[in-house]
């Protein structure tokens, strides 16, 4: 990091503080989440360091979940809120911040995010406008589920819909699409889409006030909203999108965290 300070004469000169960063890797089952844990457990006994000073992320729904549980052993006082305000995915910190920020307004709840596994309507909805064939029983396609996208038989509609999440996370423009459908795999008539169709996706989108996962990613990237805490923790860290990763950056950037710790296994690496 390089640092250029300026100062008159008999100003004491100031530095901003360093972030400590700490890298574990390993393979699967070398228990890369118990030594994330033993670190927090050395934060709270030789720092004094309590959750609400944590930020403690992780990639998958799952893994987040099973976090939230297994830390309550080391903060028995703390509530379920508590966990859940400060144990979230990377994605979820980001629409949190946003939320907290007043960039994003709560909205109706639930309705407001919109994701193919768990509420389709608005796919099923756009499909239909644009002529589209989209089966919502597919759920969210991505990138990394190789046993349907080998298959190339996707409906053009769920190979859309892939597509256009797999330019968000790695930040590309639209008109990279049928790079993207290289990239991935898809087996898809690319006289079915065009470039046109991502940005009425998007206006789609914004009119109704839908956010994809991406989509608040990519605001906080462009508002920057402040993420308050002293220690920020990442696990999984092999899997993060080029815009998680931009959002990481944004974070560890901002100054405020001491210590920041991350774990993951290169080998897995995703998006590499």
């Amino acid at each position: 990091m390089t640092t250029n300070c300026h100062n008159t004469p008999g100003t004491p000169v100031t530095f901003p503080p360093v972030t400590q960063v700490t890298k574990w890797t390993g393979g699967p089952g070398t228990g890369k989440t118990y030594t994330l844990l033993k670190f927090i457990e050395y934060e709270r006994d030789q720092h004094g360091t309590d959750l609400k000073d944590i930020r403690f992320m992780s990639y998958s729904r799952s893994q987040m979940l099973d976090v939230r549980n297994r830390i309550k052993e080391l903060f028995p006082d703390s509530t379920e809120k508590d966990r859940e305000g400060h144990i979230k995915t990377i994605h979820g910190t980001a629409l949190s911040s946003m939320i907290r920020s007043h960039h994003i307004e709560p909205g109706d709840g639930k309705d407001m995010v919109i994701q193919e596994g768990r509420n389709p309507w608005a796919y099923v909805d756009f499909s239909n406008l644009y002529g589209l064939k989209y089966d919502p029983k597919l759920g969210k396609v991505t990138e990394d589920e190789d046993d349907i996208l080998i298959r190339g038989n996707l409906p053009n509609g769920n190979a859309f819909f892939a597509i256009n999440n797999y330019l968000a996370a790695n930040m590309w423009p639209f008109t990279s699409w049928p790079y993207a459908v290289h990239e991935m795999g898809i087996k898809i008539d690319k006289r079915t889409i065009d470039t046109a169709l991502f940005h009425k996706w998007e206006e789609y989108k914004r009119s109704r006030r839908l956010y994809e996962h991406e989509d608040y990613c990519k605001k906080a990237l462009e508002v920057r909203p402040h993420l308050p805490g002293k220690v920020l923790i990442i696990d999984e860290f092999q899997d993060v999108s080029p815009s998680h990763n931009a959002l990481y950056e944004m974070w560890r950037d901002q100054g405020t965290f001491d210590q920041i710790y991350l774990a993951g296994d290169d080998n897995q690496s995703i998006y590499g």
